[in-house]
This record gives C-alpha cells, sequence and structure tokens, in this order.
C-alpha cells in the first residue's frame, strides 16, 4: 500500500494527519520509498494526533483520558439504569450521537428545545456521564479539542502541517487545521479508465474477484492488489470462505495465508475467548459447590489447560462416565470422588474448590480471582499456543484490565456480575489477529480511500452504497442535523458524498474494476446510478486439478503385535458376533454401566457365585449335600449369605438377601437330584491358548462323576438357552472354550434365577445331568460339537490377530453400533 502523492516538499520536522492508521502506514512506505527514512516526518491518525497533543500541552493534568471501551461501558451503566430495549444498540447509537454533537458543536439546549424527541433521554445520559467524568477527573477523545484548543493558541507551530485522506472534515477539525494553518495534501485527477461488470449473484461477483486476483498475484507476486467491499462486514465469511477455496488455503493459518481480510470481529467470537469464559464459568460452579454436567463436558476435553495432553484419554472417559450416570449435576464432593485417572484435574478442581468464596467484591478484586483461577488452570502452558491464539490470549488479558480501570465499576459487585460485564464489553471489543505479509488486501470503502494499488476491484456498487440514503441520528432530531450538515442528512449531501466517493475510488489504481451483483442472498439490487453495467461473460469454470485416488482398505487392522490379551472370551465372542465389534476391543473403551437402583443384574450374580462357590468348598460331595436335613440346608445357606452379603439397614440390601437366600435353595434341591459327584474346584483360574491367542478366564465350577467323567458348570443367574451355544453362531462364547482347552466331557448351563432353576448340558453321556427325554434327546453329538467349536474359535482367534475387522454384524449384535461408537470416541478425543 502507497499514496499516491509527490512528497519531494516534506520535511522531517513536519507533521502529516491522516484519517487512519492505513493511511499512516501507506504514507510511511511512501517517504521511505520517495526521500529515505532519514526525512520521515511525523505522521498520526486524527486520533492519535489529538492524545499525543494534549498530552504535551498539558504533561501534568490530573485528568486521566477514557478509553472509547470505558467510555462505551460509562454510557452502558447510565442506559441500563433506564428500561430500553436491546440496550447494546442504544448504547451504540448514544455515542454516535455524543460524538457528532460534540465535534459539530451542537449544545445541548438545541436538543432539549425538542420536549417529546427521544433527543431529552439522551440529554439526561450525557449529563450523568458529565458528572461522573466531572467526580473522577476523566475526559474523553470528544473533550480533547476544546480543552487543548487555547493552548493551541499560544503556541507556535513547529515546521510545517499537512493533513490527507479525511472525507469530509467536521467543524472541530477545520479550527483545528485552521490553527495549525494545515495545508490539505490533494489526491491526484482520477482515471476516468475503468470497467463496470454486473453478475447475476453475490457469490457468482466474489468467485470472479477471487479468480481475478489469483490470476493478478500468480502473474506478479510484488504486486499490491486491493478488493474493496463496501459491506464487507455483511460478507466476511462469504469472501473468506471463497477467497480460500480458489487458493485451497482452508488449513492456513492466517498470518500465512496469501490475502489479508482487514475487518476484524468480536472478541467473544473468537473459539479462545468463548473457550475461556467456558473455564471461568465451570470455576465459578465449583467454589459454589454444585457444577453443571454440561460445563464439565465443555471444559474437561480441553486442549488450552494443564493436564491435557497427559490424561487426555482418561478425561475423555471421565466424561462418558459422568453422562452415563444420567444427572445433570454434581457436587464438588461428589465429583472429586468420581476422578480416580486424572490426578491433575483433580488437584485443579480442589485448589479452585478451596477459594475463598464472596459474595459481592469490588471489581478489582474479582480480577484478582479471575487471574488467579486462570493461573490454577494453567491456560494455555499444556501446548504451544498458535500465533493468533497467542494474540488473542494477550488481548483477553489486557482487556480485563478494565475492571481495573473504569469508575463506573468501583461499587460492591457480584461475580456473576462481573463475568456478565466482562462478557458484554468482549462483545462490543473488535479484534483482528496480526495479518501476514500478504499483497492482496481485501477491504472496507473508508479504509481503501486515500490508498494506492497496482490493481483494485470495488465490488457491491449498488444503490444503497452509492449514493445511499438519507439518515439520521437517533437522538438528534432531523432539523438539527438538516442545520448543521450531519452526514447523509440530506439528497444534497449524500448526492456530493456519493460524488466524492465515488472519484476517490477510481484513483486508488490506473487499473480499478466496479462490479455489483443483480442478487445478494435471493435479494434484488440496483446498481449504482453513477456508473454504467455491463453484463459479465459466462463464467469457465476452473478446471479441476487433477487428483490420484488414493484406495484405502478399512476392513483390516494391522496384525496384532501382543497375542497375550485381557478379557479374552469377551473378546471372541465380539469377533464371531461381528468383527468391528471384535476389533473395538483393542482399543480398550472402558465400559459404563447405566444408572440403577439398588444391585444391578451383574452385582446379584456376583453375589450368588460368591455364596456358591464357599457352599460347594465346604459340602463338595452329592453324598455330603443329601445327608443334610431341611433345617440344616437353610443354615447353610444363611450362614454363607450372611457371610457374603453382611449386615446391614439398608432394606433393599435385607430384601435382596432374602430374595437370593430362596432362589439357592431351590437350586440346591435340583443338585441333590444328581447321582454321585465330587466338586473338583471352584472359581478357578487357568490360562487359555486359542490358536496363539493367549488369556486367562476363570471356570464357576469343576465336578468329577462316578465313573470319571468330567463336567464344566457355569452359571447363569439370567435367561440361558442351548442355542446360544450350539446354535450357527456362537452367542455365549464361555463354555466352548472351557470345552476345547479342557479335558472334559461334558459342559452345563445351571441356570440359577427365581422363574426357574434347570440345567442344559452338551456332554458325552446325554443323561448326565437331571433333564427331561426331550432335552436329552435333542442334545448334539458331543465330539461332533467339539470339532464345530473348534473350527469357530479357531477361525475368530485367527482373524482377531489378523485385525479383521469388516462391519458384518449378526443378528443381535449390538444394542447400538461399535462403529457409531468410535465415530463418536474419535470426535471426543479430537477436542484434545
Amino acid at each position: 500500500m502507497r499514496v499516491r502523492l509527490d512528497l519531494s516538499s516534506i520535511q522531517a520536522d513536519d507533521t502529516i494527519i491522516v484519517a487512519n492508521n492505513r493511511q499512516a502506514l501507506a504514507f510511511k512506505r511512501t517517504i521511505i520509498e520517495q526521500l529515505g527514512a532519514i526525512k520521515m516526518p511525523s505522521i498520526y491518525s486524527y486520533p492519535a494526533f489529538l492524545k499525543k497533543t494534549w498530552s504535551q500541552l498539558n504533561p501534568q493534568d490530573s485528568l486521566r483520558l477514557l478509553s472509547d471501551h470505558e467510555l462505551r461501558i460509562l454510557f452502558s451503566e447510565l442506559i441500563n439504569k433506564c428500561a430500553v430495549q436491546n440496550p447494546g444498540a442504544v448504547t451504540d447509537e448514544a455515542i454516535k450521537c455524543y460524538r457528532l454533537m460534540k465535534t459539530h458543536f451542537i449544545s445541548k439546549e438545541k436538543i432539549i428545545n425538542y420536549q417529546n424527541s427521544p433527543g431529552v433521554l439522551f440529554v439526561s445520559w450525557m449529563d450523568g456521564l458529565s458528572q461522573i467524568k466531572k467526580q473522577f477527573q476523566l475526559i474523553d477523545s470528544s473533550d480533547l479539542f476544546l480543552k487543548m484548543e487555547q493552548a493551541l493558541k499560544e503556541s507556535t507551530p513547529v515546521g510545517n502541517y499537512y493533513h490527507y485522506g479525511i472525507k469530509k472534515t467536521t467543524p472541530e477539525q477545520n479550527k483545528l487545521f485552521d490553527l495549525l494553518q494545515s495545508q490539505e495534501l490533494e489526491l491526484p485527477q482520477a482515471n476516468d479508465t475503468y470497467k463496470a461488470i454486473s453478475h447475476p449473484t453475490i457469490e457468482m461477483e466474489l468467485q470472479s474477484i477471487a479468480e481475478w486476483s489469483w490470476e493478478k498475484i500468480s502473474k506478479k507476486p510484488q504486486h499490491q492488489i486491493a478488493v474493496v467491499i463496501p459491506n464487507l462486514g455483511e460478507l466476511q465469511h462469504k469472501v473468506s470462505s471463497i477467497f480460500d477455496e480458489v487458493f485451497g488455503s482452508h488449513a492456513i493459518e492466517t498470518q500465512q495465508k496469501p490475502f489479508n481480510i482487514s475487518l476484524g470481529n468480536s472478541l467473544s467470537q473468537y473459539p479462545l475467548i468463548r473457550h475461556l469464559f467456558k473455564v471461568i464459568d465451570l470455576s465459578h460452579e465449583i467454589m459454589q459447590g454444585n457444577v453443571e454436567l454440561d460445563s464439565l463436558c465443555r471444559v474437561i476435553p480441553s486442549p488450552y489447560i494443564k493436564g491435557a495432553n497427559i490424561e487426555s484419554n482418561n478425561r475423555n472417559l471421565l466424561i462418558n462416565q459422568l453422562l452415563g450416570r444420567g444427572k445433570s449435576g454434581f457436587t464438588t464432593k461428589q465429583l472429586t470422588a468420581l476422578i480416580t485417572d486424572c490426578p491433575i484435574l483433580k488437584e485443579q478442581i480442589l485448589n479452585i474448590s478451596q477459594i475463598q468464596k464472596k459474595r459481592r467484591a469490588s471489581s478489582e478484586d474479582w480480577l484478582e480471582s479471575l487471574y488467579q483461577l486462570l493461573d490454577i488452570w494453567a491456560f494455555g502452558s499444556d501446548r504451544a499456543l498458535s500465533s493468533s491464539e497467542y494474540q488473542l490470549f494477550e488481548k483477553f488479558q489486557n482487556e480485563c484490565l478494565i475492571l481495573n480501570q473504569n469508575p463506573a465499576l468501583r461499587r460492591q459487585i457480584t461475580f456473576e456480575e462481573c463475568v456478565n460485564l466482562l462478557k458484554k464489553h468482549f462483545d462490543a471489543v473488535i479484534f483482528q489477529p496480526q495479518s501476514g505479509d500478504a499483497n492482496i488486501h481485501i477491504l472496507g470503502a473508508l479504509e481503501a480511500e486515500g490508498l494506492h494499488f497496482d490493481a483494485v476491484w470495488v465490488s457491491n456498487m449498488t444503490s444503497d452504497f452509492l449514493p445511499g440514503v438519507v439518515k439520521f441520528p437517533l437522538f438528534i432530531p432531523a432539523n438539527i442535523c438538516s442545520e448543521f450538515h450531519l452526514p447523509s442528512s440530506t439528497f444534497d449531501l449524500i448526492q456530493t458524498s456519493a460524488v466524492s466517493t465515488l472519484s476517490k475510488l477510481k484513483a486508488l489504481s490506473d487499473e480499478v474494476h466496479f462490479s455489483f451483483a443483480e442478487t445478494n442472498d435471493g435479494r434484488e439490487q440496483i446498481a449504482t446510478p453513477l456508473l454504467d453495467f455491463e453484463p459479465c461473460a459466462e463464467n469457465t469454470p476452473i478446471a479441476p486439478q487433477e487428483q490420484t485416488l488414493t484406495t484405502v482398505k478399512d476392513t483390516c487392522a494391522p496384525r496384532l503385535k501382543n497375542t497375550v490379551i485381557k478379557q479374552g472370551v469377551q473378546t471372541l465372542q465380539d469377533q464371531m458376533s461381528c468383527p468391528f465389534k471384535g476389533f473395538v476391543r483393542r482399543l480398550k473403551i472402558q465400559e459404563f454401566e447405566s444408572n440403577h437402583l439398588g444391585l444391578n443384574r451383574a452385582e446379584q450374580g456376583v453375589l450368588i457365585h460368591r455364596i456358591l462357590e464357599t457352599i460347594f468348598t465346604e459340602i463338595s460331595t452329592a453324598k455330603a449335600l443329601k445327608e443334610l436335613s431341611g433345617e440344616s440346608i437353610n443354615r447353610l445357606i444363611k450362614s454363607h449369605a450372611q457371610n457374603a452379603i453382611g449386615t446391614t439397614d439398608q432394606n433393599y440390601q435385607a430384601i435382596e438377601k432374602g430374595r437370593i437366600i430362596r432362589i439357592i435353595k431351590q437350586y440346591l434341591l435340583l443338585e441333590e437330584q444328581r447321582t454321585d459327584f465330587t466338586v473338583v474346584a471352584t472359581e478357578s483360574v487357568v490360562e487359555v491358548c486359542i490358536d496363539g491367542l493367549g488369556f486367562t478366564t476363570k471356570l464357576d465350577r469343576i465336578d468329577q462323576l462316578a465313573n470319571g467323567d468330567k463336567l464344566i458348570i457355569d452359571y447363569k443367574t439370567g435367561q440361558s438357552a442351548l442355542s446360544q451355544i450350539t446354535g450357527e453362531v456362537i452367542e455365549q462364547a464361555q463354555l466352548p472354550i472351557y470345552a476345547i482347552s479342557n479335558e472334559v466331557d461334558g459342559i452345563a448351563f445351571a441356570q440359577i434365577n427365581a422363574s426357574e432353576c434347570v440345567f442344559k448340558a452338551v456332554a458325552r453321556d446325554r443323561e448326565i445331568l437331571p433333564s427331561s427325554k426331550q432335552a436329552q434327546t435333542k442334545m448334539p453329538d458331543w465330539d461332533a460339537q467339539l470339532n464345530t467349536w473348534q473350527e469357530t474359535l479357531s477361525k475368530a482367534s485367527l482373524d482377531f490377530q489378523q485385525g479383521v475387522a469388516d462391519v458384518l454384524p449378526e443378528k443381535n449384535a449390538c444394542n447400538y453400533c461399535d462403529y457409531d461408537l468410535l465415530c463418536r470416541v474419535e470426535k471426543t478425543l479430537g477436542h484434545a
């Protein structure tokens, strides 16, 4: 960016006042090129010049200058005391009117004369602001000229003064430039050679601009290209998306993109800032002692807080565990008790919970608390922040200082009020991370005026932009606007302004393109009457770049390296029901039980297993069992149940104890019907190897019969069926695995529940257990069944080891798809 001026007469002791910082930078670059850095004059934007001059003329002044954001907070505090709708928009309009009145020397009395206008309320806000400023010895930027006017009259200017690029000078600026005897640096005559093209839609217009920019910069990379978009705020995201598509820069950091967009966003729109406030909100809940589950889920996986990398997996598993409990929130005590595998996170929560709780405090005290909370979380310390993130975090810390500066906040407020005030402040602060040295500049019309580029495209040349429409400020009556010639307040003013703006846009470059879109998001638009447009030629789409298609086989994972695994029985069962479900076992995703009252099914089954283990350790033969009287059996069961469950005052546990005693008594009656047997082992752990896949498993019980045959019994407290192990698909793999891994002559389910106690067996001897004739007839041949189990389980073992992971579920294989589960896990882990 440069300015198109001959600056040879400028001296080092001169001063140049420009409209904005972009023009100031352009002047410095042009002077270095034309005169060298040694002849660099003082160059300021108009607001910066006022601040610098006031501080020089009043070095000992006790008044403090309010920042624009502080002024906004003061206005907001005054306006919030009134019942107004949309206070944010009202605050913006009030500040605009306040500055117009100051720069155009409009007195309050003129406004008050219009008794029934909104201006009367506005003047009351101005009076309130004046009182605050007087009480705390404050001034704002609109006071500066009047504060230093007399001193300027009495001082002798050093060097010459020049001004440039100010679209329409205000009475205040005219007075200042007269005092400084400032000369206007005028733009050279505008180039009247240009192209003006219309496009059917805004998307087609932006696509053409992006392709033109890409073509220009490809041919001459050092050229400075400007894309001027008057309504850039409205189109920013659409512009960014289309330019990223054309330049292939979606995944590139802002500082390295081949273009820069000069418009920022409000701080609160940036993800890092939103995340900071989520961390603060969670911290407050922890201090209060009650934490919302939603707050936890938003913060725990955060990549910005300490421990994010070390505890990443465990933190995501913790979220699943908390979700599985079906509660919307937890007390801080409950939460810390649940955190067992995330020591860093637990310590952070404990440290925050121990912070002294305050109902109300000054904003300065709350600022200290905010810094303390971020220090505990060690925000931004666990991984290096990108350039944009670092700038945002630094901006967050600087803007929080508003709590320590603004006199309107020198009162006792709650933590919630403090945070809400900060959030509103961040809504109003516009921020743009520092951009790189790209040579394509996308900017608004006001920012572009007065600059010079190698090529320029000005878009959205609609009648809404030029000439525009008559606009009156909300709190200044129309008659006063016309009297003081406020911008856009009369048709003559907007016509004159439009002609001037068009002339300055034409002067931006020797190559200027204008365009407009006939529709924008379905709304018809009218072209500016100041230009004649030609329809665009048919857009020729850019030929797609040739891509090499890569086919990835996602049904086969890498071969298993460590063939000794845990939960081998369940793994093989899953592999047989759905290969992908078996593969998911490799990921070691922790399973969480759903919320329930009392003892769940698994806990009930464990109790029955434990009681039967101790009973058959004490009574290990059929003979000993049959010799017991009914009373002795009752005492035996109660004694072992007491040892397993213990003494309890919990009503549900007492009920459960009675239920279990009845079920076991019914089962022992079934055991008494058997022929002689001896219990060889109960709850014994054995090592198993199925075609190279090794794991351990536990046998509920092994019996030896009178003829020497051995029988494995598996207790089932739920429903069971032989079809689960003898059907085409093995749905219960435990007994088949026992059968092919041990020298036995039969296996059996011992179904033990309130509805029925029954044996369901497959054995060499069909009469090995008491059962119906029909069941004995349907029992498959033992040796043939062993071969079938061996083949099926061997295939499942080899498939699991080789990484076979096809999504081919058998019927009823999944309550929900494990493929869906994996996608959700990956999404969760991806946030870290």
